[in-house]
């Protein structure tokens, strides 16, 4: 199939199958769509007709051109004729290249991983992880190169990436998601950016779009293979919305591509830096019982005394046993509800929660007042709670004070 740039007009040819495909010209750079050389110029019968017209008018002109010419000069007749036997000199074939992301080495090494999971070939998936640059991206700067692991390390290490990778429940991983499109957000030769498009291979997935953010490297110029060095899920909906009920306020984070979004901010809850080491781990396990309804009421209501009782201390762990309960039945209530009634006691601060009232009411909403219940909890705890450990502290302070006095 013959066709031409519509920007310089250099000619090319190319296969019939790929007419319609997005080409770079090999002249002038620019890419364009690949139609037959006059495709689309005709349209109506009109048209058509016009253009023969002018075709038999061109051909009287040069006809009468042609005998005028003959008259006046055999010798340049003869020339004219020889010029116009000789064939035409047809300008150099300008070379095509076809124009796609899906088929391009960076976007082709992250389809072969998804397919190694798909094919249960951890050792296929292992050969497009690049372990020191994974090694780097999950343990910070100031962790130990991964060359500076033992053996053992080293293997564990790529034991847990393969694991994530093939877990079904891994967000947007490639044991549940397939890729369906995919382009390259940004490429230098050796680091580029992939955009991977994913539908769902469980049923019900399979109506949701999700995107991954793939980072590779190569070590050299072709054919030197591209290595996944990082990973990132772009938000959605629905898990921007699954996420806020563990958090306060929204915050703008930079994907991997360098774009923006906003996401939720979620709060860690860690032990008070104060609180005693040896008094963590029965923090740990008094928060476990309060919520283990399988030991009876006389156990959670003795978990909830103690803690009372240990006071500030008890609340980080509190709040992140709160939030890590999905309210789905009456257990699920119980449970909250005693949480809810051991923040109450130790800070004198309620939300007006009941999450037993709640249960019963429209699909729903039972989950989404749990959420407004534990953002307020977290909003109080970033607002107020500095005061209030340091009021717990001035309290503690004068006791101690008080005790030592004769």
């Amino acid at each position: 199939m013959l066709i031409q740039c519509p920007f310089c007009h250099a000619p090319s040819t190319l296969p019939a199958r790929q007419e319609g495909a997005k080409v770079r010209c090999g002249a002038c750079g620019k890419v364009y769509r690949a139609r037959p050389r006059g495709a689309g110029k005709l349209g109506s019968s009109s048209n058509v007709a016009i253009w023969r017209l002018l075709i038999i008018a061109s051909a009287v002109v040069v006809l009468a051109v042609v005998l005028v010419v003959v008259n006046h000069s055999n010798e340049m007749a003869e020339s004219a004729i020889a010029s116009a036997d000789a064939p035409l000199d047809e300008p150099p074939a300008a070379e095509e290249e076809t124009v796609s992301d899906w088929e391009s080495p960076p976007v082709q090494a992250v389809r072969e991983a998804y397919q190694a999971v798909r094919d249960g070939d951890e050792e296929r998936l292992a050969a497009r992880l690049d372990p020191a640059r994974l090694h780097a991206w999950r343990s910070g700067p100031d962790a130990p190169d991964f060359a500076q692991l033992s053996p053992e390390q080293a293997a564990a290490f790529r034991d847990s990436l393969i694991d994530e990778l093939t877990d079904p429940a891994t967000f947007s991983g490639p044991a549940a998601w397939n890729p369906f499109d995919g382009e390259i957000a940004s490429e230098d030769g050796q680091h580029a950016i992939v955009r991977m498009k994913l539908g769902g291979l469980d049923p019900a997935t399979a109506l949701e779009t999700r995107e991954v953010l793939w980072e590779l490297w190569r070590d050299g110029p072709d054919p030197s293979p591209w290595k996944i060095g990082a990973w990132e899920a772009v938000p959605t909906k629905g898990s921007v919305e699954a996420e806020r009920g563990a958090a306060t306020r929204m915050v703008e984070v930079e994907l991997l591509d360098g774009s923006k979004v906003k996401v939720p901010e979620r709060l860690t809850f860690e032990h008070l830096s104060a609180t005693p080491e040896e008094l963590r781990p029965r923090i740990e396990a008094l928060c476990r019982t309060l919520v283990d309804l399988g030991l009876g009421p006389k156990d959670n209501a003795a978990a909830k005394a103690e803690l009372v009782r240990i006071g500030p201390p008890a609340l980080p762990i509190l709040f992140r046993t709160l939030s890590e309960i999905e309210l789905v039945g009456r257990d699920e209530a119980i449970q909250i509800n005693l949480i809810d009634q051991c923040l109450n006691e130790i800070t004198g601060h309620s939300t007006g929660y009941r999450p037993q009232v709640r249960l019963g009411v429209e699909p729903g909403s039972a989950d989404d007042h749990r959420q407004r219940a534990i953002r307020a909890w977290f909003s109080w705890w970033e607002r107020d709670g500095p005061e209030f450990l340091a009021a717990w502290e001035r309290e503690k302070a004068a006791a101690a004070a008080s005790a030592q006095e004769p």
